[in-house]
């Protein structure tokens, strides 16, 4: 917390942490959010409702000053996983968005554990600023649910230095 505040990070949604000092990651049960909604006066009016959906998702529903959000927060299965995990995962992803009031704008926040590439054919939903060439199966996954909600993968529309378009380190690499 006090990270986030140093920062003025206002909402966080973390999947796994790493302790200062050790090279163990610890996955963040059984919620796959950590909520740190500074000390506004606003904050806590500001939530309507929370639900853990289970150990990968869950959804935050905020009023904000022009419009309602639905934050859906999640950390989906690695390439590992069996296919039937990651289907149930994406049938969860899926329902909780439609459940999500018509009218909010609905953020997909966490760890997608997939990586976009540059395909032509999917440059509506990705844009081409993506770090990876090709896209793996979970990216498949995942660009195929954003195009069924008409939903765009913002990491991979911007341009910055590829230092700054990867997302993830591994630890193995930074002992």
């Amino acid at each position: 917390v006090n990270e986030l505040d140093k920062y003025n990070v206002g909402i966080a949604s973390l999947q796994e942490i790493g302790w200062r000092g050790t090279d163990t990651m610890q996955l963040v049960r059984p919620i796959c959010l950590v909520l740190a909604l500074r000390s506004r006066k606003s904050s806590k009016t500001a939530v309507i409702a929370y639900r853990a959906r289970n150990e990968r998702l869950c959804t935050l529903h905020l009023k904000t000053r022009m419009f309602n959000v639905t934050l859906i927060c999640m950390h989906a299965p690695t390439r590992e996983a069996e296919d039937e995990e990651k289907e149930s995962f994406y049938n969860d992803l899926e329902a909780a968005c439609d459940e999500a009031p018509r009218h909010d704008v609905k953020i997909i926040l966490g760890d997608m554990n997939a990586k976009a590439g540059r395909e032509p054919v999917y440059r509506l939903t990705i844009g081409k600023e993506s770090l990876h060439e090709e896209t793996n199966d979970n990216g498949f996954r995942l660009i195929r649910f954003a195009m069924s909600k008409g939903m765009t993968i913002s990491s991979t529309w911007f341009p910055h230095k590829c230092i700054h378009k990867a997302t993830w380190r591994s630890m193995e690499l930074h002992r």
